[in-house]
């Protein structure tokens, strides 16, 4: 008898198949139909135009945080550089300033250094005005400088120093000099730089923010600079919109005794949290930065303490600090520990360095010491801190 056990072939009817066949070619429109639309399948040039009808109000919230429009732009970093360049250069003479404006911030974002024959056209043409506005505030970084991990994805920077040291010698406007100068002091280390910060300083005209930031830069590459021109460029600062705030930012960094008046003046009242930023709670961190004193909390102290201390400055004070400290870790390291645990962050000056390397010896500091080197980096002093 012939087996009938095996199984039959399965047979699907005709109608089965074609509906079958029917929702595999929807599901593959509709996949094409989802890559299309999605910003990422776009054309560079259609994505750019998108923008077109993005209302100014609508570019970046009060925190900076661009439209996903924009955003979808700055994802494709290199590959839209072409895009943008040829949309600023349509919308010029009818776009609005904001939208120009927006269009320069997409190209500072990315950095893309395909992009410096462009904006030195541009450059000549006059638009200096939107680039020192628009373009180089991506480039904005604290008067530290930029974060290891921004340098860390920036392309060709001896291409973008030089670039930058070019046009600041050409700006004839000081402000727009100096939105120049400020990418140039935040992001470059090589030596022409740093031989270009030691000529500005030395130049009759350097003065206010310019000279501040020049002398800022020359401590922070172990350079020295005329210390003696530094309280009337405070002083012109400090009288223009916005210029006590800057100055609590230079403060800070730069950590000379000329800020002292201008700090204790903004000093808190009354104590003041630590994390607190309005213009008193600054001056009181600039205050422990300068003088290396946590234990002072208020005006009146600091006015006390500055009465017989005027006549010192920002080294002695390191080093009263440090000795003291020392004598503490020597006779109590459980208060030592807990002191270093706290000054660790106002401590962040490298200057402090050779004593951080005789405080090894006390090992219950290690982790604190780690805090340290982590808070106070920078590129030049790389193998200093190694």
């Amino acid at each position: 008898m012939p087996n009938t056990n095996h199984a039959l072939p399965l047979r699907w009817p005709r109608k089965w198949k074609l509906a079958i066949l029917a929702a595999v070619c929807m599901a593959g429109v509709l996949l094409l139909l989802m890559l299309v639309m999605l910003p990422g399948g776009w054309p560079d040039q259609a994505l750019v135009a998108r923008l077109r009808s993005l209302p100014p109000n609508q570019y970046f919230d009060e925190h900076w945080n661009a439209d996903k429009r924009i955003r979808a732009v700055l994802k494709r970093r290199y590959s839209g550089t072409e895009a943008v360049c040829k949309e600023i250069d349509r919308a010029t003479g009818n776009g609005s300033r904001e939208y120009l404006g927006m269009l320069y911030y997409c190209l500072g974002y990315v950095k893309d250094p395909a992009s410096i024959p462009w904006l030195e056209r541009r450059l000549r043409e006059g638009d200096s005005s939107l680039i020192c506005e628009w373009w180089v505030r991506p480039w904005w970084a604290y008067p530290s400088g930029a974060h290891r991990l921004q340098l860390k994805w920036l392309n060709e920077p001896d291409r973008w120093a030089a670039f930058f040291r070019q046009q600041a010698r050409r700006e004839q406007d000081t402000e727009r000099r100096l939105a120049l100068l400020k990418p140039l002091a935040g992001w470059f280390h090589d030596h022409e730089t740093i031989q270009f910060f030691v000529e500005l300083e030395k130049a009759p005209g350097t003065e206010g923010e310019t000279l501040v930031l020049t002398q800022l830069y020359l401590r922070q590459h172990k350079q020295p600079f005329d210390a003696a021109r530094l309280p009337a460029a405070i002083e012109r600062v400090r009288l223009q919109q916005g210029g006590v705030e800057r100055l609590l930012w230079y403060a800070e960094e730069l950590r000379h005794e000329a800020f002292m008046p201008l700090l204790i003046s903004l000093a808190p009242a009354i104590p003041v949290r630590e994390h607190i930023f309005d213009l008193p709670s600054h001056a009181q961190r600039a205050l422990s930065n300068v003088t290396f004193r946590l234990d002072i909390v208020d005006q009146a102290g600091w006015q006390a303490w500055y009465a017989n201390h005027r006549d010192e400055n920002h080294e002695v004070w390191l080093r009263q600090a440090a000795v003291e400290f020392e004598a503490m870790a020597d006779k109590d390291p459980k208060e030592a520990r807990k002191f270093f645990e706290k000054a660790q962050y106002r401590w962040n000056d490298l200057a402090l360095l050779p004593w951080i390397k005789r405080w090894t010896k006390f090992r219950y500091l290690g982790d604190y010491l780690m805090g340290w080197i982590c808070s106070c980096f920078h590129p030049v002093w790389r193998d200093d801190l190694r």
